[in-house]
């Protein structure tokens, strides 16, 4: 049997490695909104790479190998005024794309964005939906509904 120092040793080993892990190559996280349903549900989790756009080297600003998102990708990123929360967006637009919502289509650079998804999806999970998200979907159902 291995003594109390080697097992210290071996739990600071596998604490290290699964720190090293999350921070820099592929972290979980939870769905905090509807947005991206029916594909993912709010208290879903995903796991993200967090090389997919480059390797950020420690301590640094630095970037190797750095790309940007492109159209269609899925992006995990914080909103500046909740840095707590963790969004779940589909890229639809790039730097200088114009993106338009005409008649509850959404249009980039005058062509119709492919939707995959029936928007009458989130009247059906409203009464599940979680209070913050509520208003938010309220919202933009009447937003659509004014642009029909």
């Amino acid at each position: 049997m291995k003594n109390w120092k080697e097992k210290a040793e071996i739990i600071i080993a596998a604490l290290f490695v699964a720190l090293f892990v999350r921070s820099y190559i592929l972290t979980g996280y939870k769905v905090p909104t509807i947005t991206m349903a029916p594909t993912l549900l709010p208290g879903d989790f995903i796991f993200a790479s967090r090389t997919s756009y480059g390797w950020k080297i420690p301590f640094t600003s630095s970037v190797l190998n750095q790309r940007y998102p492109e159209r269609g990708d899925v992006v995990v990123f914080t909103y500046p005024d909740l840095p707590r929360v963790h969004y779940v967006k589909r890229v639809l637009g790039l730097p200088g794309d114009k993106i338009e919502i005409k008649k509850g289509v959404v249009h980039v650079n005058g062509q119709a964005f492919p939707q995959k998804e029936d928007f009458s999806f989130y009247l059906e999970f409203q009464t599940q939906l979680y209070d913050d998200d509520r208003e938010l979907i309220k919202l933009y159902l009447s937003i659509l509904h004014d642009q029909l």
